[in-house]
């Protein structure tokens, strides 16, 4: 129970990570809903307005903003 909340939390220091060090402009980011693939419980939820949410299966954890630019 605890590694799952241990990745859950690894996750979203990663999207804030992601987020802080992303721009305005438009990017390819992918969009979508993106689930733990061992117990299809928890993950996280990219919307194409720039907003995301945490989830653990049945609660939502954390929400937010995101950017993202392009570097290549």
């Amino acid at each position: 129970m605890k590694s799952k909340y241990f990745v859950l939390v690894g996750l979203v220091v990663l999207a804030f990570v992601l987020g802080a060090c992303g721009g305005s402009s438009k990017s390819a980011f992918p969009t979508g809903k993106f689930v733990d693939t061992k117990n299809d419980q928890g993950g996280f939820i990219f919307n194409e307005d720039g907003t995301w949410e945490a989830y653990n299966g049945i609660y939502t954890m954390a929400k937010g903003t995101y950017s993202a630019t392009d570097t290549t």
